[in-house]
Order: C-alpha cells, then sequence, then structure tokens
C-alpha cells in the first residue's frame, strides 16, 4: 500500500500558469498550499514594506498518469489531506524526489525504463555469449575425449596383435617334436711324433806322432 502525498507523480495546477506543480512538502502533509506574500514597490524609510498574502498553487491534487480520479474524490467530508493521505494499492506510484515537477518524475522513470531495457539486452547478449562458449568448451572436450577414445584404440589393438602374435610363436614352438640330439663324438686329435734331430758326435782327433828317422 502506498499514499499520493508520498508519490512523485502526484502534482497541483498553478493558479497562474495551469501548469502541472509538484506540491511541498507542507500542502504533501497537511493539504493547505503555500501563501507568498506580494511586496509593494514604494519603500519606507529604506525597507520594503510586505502586502497581503496569496496562494500561487490550487488545492485539488492531481495523479500526472492517472492512475486515479483525485479530484472527484474530493467532498465535503474528504478533503485533500484525506485524498493524498489515503492508503492505496498503487503499482505505478515512484518515491517523490524534492524539487522535481511531476513532468520530470515520468522523464526520470522513462529513462530508467530505457537504461533497465538496455541493461537487460546487455546481460541477455552476455548470457548468449556465455552459453557459446559453453557449447563450445563442451565439443572441445568431446573431440579430445573422441582423439584419446582414438589412441587407447590404436594402443589396444596393438597390444591385442603384440600378445596374439606371442601365443601364436609359443603355440608353434611347443608344438613341434622333441628330437633327441645325439652328440658327435669326435676322435682324439692324433699328435704327430716328435723325432728329436740326430747331433753328430763329436769326433776326438788324436795327434799323431812324430817319425824320429
Amino acid at each position: 500500500m502506498v499514499k499520493c502525498a508520498d508519490c512523485g507523480y502526484l502534482g497541483v495546477r498553478h493558479i497562474e500558469s495551469q501548469t502541472l506543480a509538484s506540491p511541498g512538502e507542507k500542502q504533501r502533509g497537511t493539504g493547505q498550499p503555500p501563501m507568498v506574500s506580494e511586496y509593494e514597490p514604494a519603500r519606507i524609510h529604506g525597507f520594503v514594506t510586505p502586502g497581503a498574502s496569496r496562494v500561487v498553487l490550487d488545492t485539488t491534487p492531481i495523479c500526472a498518469i492517472g492512475a486515479y480520479p483525485l479530484g472527484a474524490e474530493l467532498s465535503d467530508s474528504r478533503s485533500p489531506k484525506n485524498v493524498m493521505q489515503d492508503d492505496r494499492p498503487c503499482e505505478r506510484s515512484t518515491p517523490w524526489v524534492a524539487g522535481l515537477t511531476p513532468k520530470e518524475h515520468i522523464d526520470m522513470l522513462a529513462t530508467q525504463q530505457v537504461l533497465d531495457a538496455q541493461a537487460a539486452r546487455a546481460e541477455a547478449q552476455a548470457e548468449r555469449e556465455r552459453e557459446w562458449r559453453r557449447e563450445d568448451m563442451k565439443i572441445a572436450n568431446d573431440n579430445l575425449k573422441t582423439a584419446r577414445g582414438g589412441n587407447l584404440a590404436k594402443w589396444g589393438a596393438l597390444i591385442v596383435a603384440a600378445v596374439s602374435l606371442g601365443l601364436s610363436a609359443w603355440t608353434l614352438f611347443h608344438s613341434r617334436p622333441i628330437q633327441a640330439i645325439t652328440p658327435v663324438v669326435q676322435p682324439p686329435a692324433t699328435t704327430p711324433a716328435v723325432i728329436a734331430p740326430t747331433i753328430p758326435s763329436p769326433t776326438k782327433t788324436v795327434p799323431a806322432k812324430p817319425t824320429i828317422p
């Protein structure tokens, strides 16, 4: 539940210009418009003499966006204060910012809506990009798993082939009959006789006796 007195779309007519103005805090709380004093141009002893006070804002509250016909709710038993202070289930209410007119509140809301829409589009685009990156990563992981699976399959095939080849060789070797191996006895080698060389005995020469005539 909200109150029109707290809403930025609450306005009252400016009596002279008939433009939609924003009531101040006092008028929002009491329903009474502010009084503006008029000053006479004559000066007495250097001081400006004040004249009569006048009202510059109307008392009839107006919703700038037409959410509620506030003027139609006024009656002898319902004053502008009652209308502005009533609690209402309004979903279009916006917080009042002092110093801003109802139109400026509308423009501010429109600007905020544009910014929110831009932020929503940016977030949606960012989410799409994140989804694209997730899909790219999934594809890359799937390709990597496929490549690893292919390598494992190749290595598995090589291992199976090697084992099969080994089993075949083992089976072939053990299926052949074992032949007795007869040792070949070589005759003993004949050692040639060593003939000692004949060494002639030295001849002892006896000197001849001299002949005496």
